[in-house]
């Protein structure tokens, strides 16, 4: 079962990879753009299987020359047993508005998400699986989201810079699917008790008259708290 798990999920890797091929093929205005993402956040575990988290994002846009939006992260994971996790999250986010005034230039928005996840180990490799629903409401709408995530890592002997590519796929509901996301990341431990994640990512719009193609390179800051 275990290895059935691992080969589902470097075919998905591969669909990813192959569809942006076949998307590029085609005769389609694309917009490019880089963006520069970062978060600095605390873990918490007051029980051995419960951790809680917050984060505050920022995300630069238009070749990193503007901010996109900021936003504030909260989240509790649950470990149900020794492969599989449920999680919840809470995201309060503020957008830029290009079209708006000056004075008034960043949109409120919330959004909610609701995850299920399952990770293993095959020797050095490492897998796992995540689905993800999320709803994201602002003053004029509201859309529900599903994502669909595989991973896969390798630990190399006397290296820390060990890698760990995803896939991940998302559909709106009651549309289509609507983009996807490649992502190549390592973390790097300053202690025992902060890390570093770096990571480069590619993300493409689907089923769009102008899809959007955005690279992005990024790195995240975590500590985890200790209270006696």
């Amino acid at each position: 079962m275990n290895k059935r798990i691992v080969v589902i999920s470097l075919l998905f890797c591969l669909k990813g990879v192959l569809c942006d091929g076949a998307f590029s093929q085609k005769k389609i205005k694309v917009i490019n753009d880089f963006e520069s993402w970062s978060s600095a956040g605390f873990t918490y575990k007051p029980i051995k299987k419960l951790t809680l988290s917050i984060e505050q994002n920022i995300r630069l846009k238009e070749n990193s020359s503007s901010i996109e939006k900021y936003f504030t992260q909260l989240s509790a994971d649950h470990k149900l047993f020794k492969s599989f996790e449920i999680g919840i999250g809470y995201r309060f986010v503020r957008t830029q508005d290009d079209k708006s005034l000056p004075e008034s230039n960043y949109e409120h928005s919330d959004r909610l998400n609701l995850d299920v996840s399952y990770k293993n180990d095959i020797k050095r490799f490492s897998y796992g699986v995540r689905s993800r629903y999320q709803i994201k409401k602002d003053d004029n709408s509201s859309n529900e989201t599903l994502r669909f995530k595989t991973e896969i890592g390798y630990n190399f002997k006397k290296w820390k810079l060990d890698p760990e590519f995803s896939s991940e796929i998302f559909y709106r509901k009651n549309e289509s699917f609507n983009n996807y996301r490649l992502t190549l990341s390592t973390n790097i431990d300053i202690d025992k008790d902060s890390s570093i994640k770096l990571f480069v990512l590619y993300e493409n719009e689907l089923n769009e008259q102008y899809p959007k193609s955005t690279y992005v390179a990024g790195f995240s800051f975590t500590h985890r708290l200790k209270f006696k």
